[in-house]
């Protein structure tokens, strides 16, 4: 590791924990789902939760196209974030603290909305973001170095969501949830601050390299006639259609079905999920970087399989931190497995381009597989569901055994853009 790379890695290190212990302190599918059933809201409503994710697989374009620039990519990104993305944790927490003069229903607006920006923000800027961090690192380390940043971001993770559940711990109060909120915003900022340090080595180009919006679209019709991605993002969309059960954990084990846990137990366990993706971002991080991150997206399935397993059969606080914990590695896994994928199957100079087509169709499973999950759970109830989960993560797995291939694998070309850190 070069002495830049170093440097760039301590700083995306530091970043990303900062990151991972905000989202953690205000992890929609436990304290975002408990403030909407305090608020009555709907199990529909609630369920619906995880598409906004989906949702914001269809903006990315506009965030390539706004930071299409590499020379100017760093400086914007990072605006990006204070001006648009960032408030809107501060907005849900100051409307959390003015509850009483809001009323339940207006509430409820707000935090949906403003989780919908805040999510829909992360899609704009989710593929320009990966292309921005893959460029800083050559490819011999790129997992190692992504996997040792998701992975502190999740073990920070644990401390923000034991702060949560600590916080909760005395009571649901409305007005707790908002100080939460706040105190994400300020962890926000403070993780993104980190990233002002990186040293660009796209500030040493001797030209500017910006595609136009045809190079855009040009190079993302290449990426979908790449049989190797298309099978590729099959697989990703059917471990997504497996694992679509989001909230649905915490609403189980909340339930009489899964023991009747308290609230705030639900919220503490979310950091058996957090240390899950923890280690297995590390670990797969590695382990991709020397064996092909293929080996990640099959091991993410075996572990939502097991998630899945555990939720279904094990009762009481042992089953909620084994389903958590293994959900925090179905996350953990497949991040870092899947971007380093779509990162190295790369068939052009684009890559912002082939990541952001991959995220597109990727979109349209995270966003119409929650809303099937959530419509199975209101009708045949949480168990129903999780049933029907199992089957489809197995075909996930025989799927992704069957077809897909590494693109480290001589038969599957490759392409490193310009811009890649050398």
């Amino acid at each position: 590791m070069t002495p830049q790379e170093r440097h760039n890695a301590t700083c995306n290190v530091a970043g990303e924990a900062f990151w991972g212990f905000q989202v953690a302190m205000v992890m929609p599918t436990t304290v975002l789902t408990v403030l909407l059933t305090e608020l009555g809201a709907a199990r529909t409503t609630i369920g619906l939760i995880p598409s906004f994710d989906g949702l914001a697989m269809f903006l990315p374009i506009v965030g390539i196209y706004l930071f299409r620039s590499h020379k100017k990519r760093k400086v914007r990104i990072i605006l990006f974030h204070y001006l648009l993305m960032v408030p809107c944790l501060g907005v849900m927490g100051l409307a959390a603290l003015a509850h009483d003069a809001l009323g339940a229903g207006m509430l409820k607006v707000i935090l949906i909305a403003g989780w919908a920006l805040f999510t829909g923000c992360l899609g704009m800027i989710g593929a320009a973001w990966f292309d921005w961090i893959a460029h800083l690192f050559r490819r011999e380390i790129r997992g190692t170095v992504t996997g040792l940043g998701w992975g502190c971001s999740s073990l920070a993770g644990i401390a923000g969501a034991l702060t949560s559940g600590w916080a909760l711990r005395g009571g649901n109060d409305i007005g707790t949830f908002g100080w939460l909120y706040l105190a994400a915003f300020g962890f926000a900022v403070l993780s993104i601050s980190s990233f002002l340090a990186v040293r660009d080595p796209a500030r040493d180009l001797a030209e500017d390299y910006a595609p136009t919006l045809r190079d855009i679209i040009a190079a993302a019709r290449e990426s979908l006639s790449d049989i190797a991605f298309r099978r590729v993002l099959m697989a990703r969309c059917l471990s997504l259609a497996g694992f679509c059960i989001g909230p649905f954990i915490a609403l189980h084990y909340l339930s009489a079905g899964g023991g009747g846990l308290a609230a705030s137990l639900v919220v503490s366990m979310g950091a058996a999920q957090t240390g899950g993706s923890a280690v297995a971002c590390m670990l797969f991080g590695r382990i991709g970087d020397r064996a092909g991150h293929r080996v990640g997206m099959l091991m993410g399935v075996v572990f939502q399989i097991g998630s899945l397993l555990s939720a279904l059969l094990i009762k009481g606080p042992s089953g909620c931190f084994l389903a958590m914990l293994l959900a925090g590695c179905v996350g953990g896994t497949l991040m870092i497995s899947y971007m380093n994928l779509v990162v190295e199957s790369c068939p052009h100079k684009v890559r912002s381009a082939h990541l952001m087509i991959g995220n597109m169709v990727v979109g349209v499973a995270g966003l119409l597989f929650p809303m099937a999950g959530a419509l199975i759970a209101a009708r045949a109830g949480i168990p129903a569901l999780m049933e029907v989960s199992l089957v489809v993560s197995a075909m996930a797995l025989g799927w992704g055994v069957w077809k897909v291939k590494d693109p480290r694998d001589s038969r599957v070309r490759t392409v490193e853009p310009v811009s890649t850190a050398s």
